[in-house]
């Protein structure tokens, strides 16, 4: 129901025509007496430097408990259909009386937007309908398609930023499939340092492990237009038995084929079955390449003894054993006079490795010697050392023989390093050593020989005695 009560001027000042005071439906309304554009506003001020008086809109106050009133701005929109009907209001923004700002109402199928005049980078932000997303577009308009507007977010609470990046859940993605760079921002002036990057992943709480970080790649596959399925290249761990550790997928250190390349000079690769493979790129055609290098720095100071090794290790019934040890020893650290020695070492009978051969730094060859041997009659020479000393021990000793026969080329130097003579038995299938005989088959006291095998006996290439070195085996 409509009322019209007595009408009246605003002031002397108003441009607009005698306003009409009305009661609309319970609402008290000012309706300006003319279809015209109409203005509020105050009587300017005048004289020098005068300043403007405030213009307060307020809502009706409430009592008590009693909520205050809104303020709220309608406009009527002209997209009815043709007539002469007075189109209706709808509210435009609503002024909550807990200070909350409203644009347009509850309902779909309208934008709510605000705009932001420039000459240039005109920007509306607000409610894309259609796309039921907040928009922020410095194009003056939304464009349906999110990836191309400045920033969206979707319902979904994903972000999309200037068509290229899109945050998803806890996913941040690049929206284009182009190339593109994660960078702190460049430094400026003279000899600035530039920004850490820190990339962390999530904190675990007490005895929880920390969170992985993960790089993953996507191979190539089959022809089709079908997303190729990523996989993890390289894992940088959080805790567990190896934190901090660094995995390149595959169970040894690198994904299988894939590779590490430094500069395109250095490539370190795993070639699947076969191991890591270590590839150095140069113009050099006629020197050896430093391929590799193993450094052991000390903080303290050096001594003779100090040296760098690299072990070979295998898996046994046992577990892992390291079966072999490559080793440069010092064996003098003097500024301007240094020495190293070269050393091999072997695991023998599940014990830990030992010396088996030192090249010295003057070049000399030195082969592991055994302990003295002392040998009864009938006694056996082992086979297993490259340099044995044997002993008779307080008598002379008769039915010696080799502990076995050997393999072809292997290489045994036999020193009787006792004061009695040691004699080889007289049978060749016994003794293990070819030809032999009583014309030739005694050790004299300090004998040094040599014997190589050919796979079935022993043979004698050279040895005797100091007195008389070239004597070989002298007669029983």
């Amino acid at each position: 129901m409509s009322s019209t009560s007595t009408s009246w001027a605003l002031d002397s000042q108003t441009k607009a025509a005698a306003t009409t005071s009305t009661s609309t439906d319970g609402l008290n309304s000012i309706e300006f007496g003319t279809t015209e554009s109409s203005q509020i506003s105050l009587q300017a001020a005048s004289g020098t430097d005068t300043a403007g008086s405030h213009l307060v809109i307020t809502s009706g106050q409430g009592t008590g408990t009693g909520a205050g009133g809104n303020i709220v701005f309608q406009v009527a929109d002209g997209a009815g259909s043709s007539g002469s009907s007075v189109n209706s209001l709808a509210t435009a923004l609503t002024i909550a009386d807990n200070g909350a700002i409203e644009i347009g109402g509850t309902a779909d199928g309208t934008d709510r937007s605000i705009t932001f005049g420039h000459a240039t980078i005109k920007t509306i932000m607000g409610i894309d309908d259609s796309s039921d997303a907040f928009v922020i577009n410095t194009d003056n308009a939304f464009d349906n398609t999110l990836a191309n507007n400045s920033f969206s977010i979707d319902a979904s609470h994903n972000a999309i930023i200037a068509g290229d990046l899109t945050v998803v859940g806890n996913d941040i993605k690049y929206g284009a499939a182009s190339a593109a760079t994660l960078q702190v921002l460049a430094s400026s002036g003279t000899d600035t340092v530039g920004g850490n990057l820190t990339i962390s992943a999530g904190q675990g709480t007490g005895a929880g492990d920390g969170g992985d970080i993960i790089f993953q790649t996507a191979d190539d596959s089959t022809s089709g237009s079908s997303a190729n399925a990523l996989a993890t290249a390289m894992t940088i761990k959080g805790g567990g038995i190896a934190p901090q550790q660094v995995d390149f997928a595959a169970n040894i250190g690198m994904i299988t084929g894939g590779y590490i390349n430094w500069a395109a000079d250095v490539l370190l690769q795993h070639v699947s079955n076969e191991g890591v493979r270590l590839k150095t790129t140069t113009t050099d055609t006629n020197t050896a390449n430093r391929a590799f290098e193993l450094w052991h720095y000390t903080a303290g100071t050096p001594a003779a003894g100090i040296g760098t090794a690299i072990d070979f290790a295998v898996t046994t019934t046992a577990g892992k054993e390291i079966g072999m040890s490559l080793e440069t020893i010092t064996t003098d650290v003097s500024s301007g006079a240094e020495d190293f020695d070269f050393v091999l070492k072997l695991m023998e009978g599940g014990t830990a490795i030992a010396e088996r051969f030192r090249v010295s730094s003057g070049g000399a060859v030195t082969f592991n010697r055994t302990s003295a041997n002392n040998l009864a009659d009938d006694g056996s020479i082992p086979i297993t050392a490259t340099c044995v000393n044997i002993d008779a021990n307080g008598s002379a000793r008769t039915g010696i023989r080799f502990g076995g026969t050997g393999t072809a080329g292997q290489m045994i130097i036999v020193n009787n390093t006792g004061g009695e003579a040691l004699t080889f038995h007289n049978t060749e299938g016994t003794a293990k050593v070819r030809g032999i005989n009583a014309d030739h088959d005694t050790m004299e006291a300090n004998f040094m020989g040599m014997f190589i095998s050919d796979g079935s006996l022993w043979n004698l290439i050279a040895g005797g005695v100091d007195s008389q070195p070239d004597v070989g085996l002298t007669a029983s």
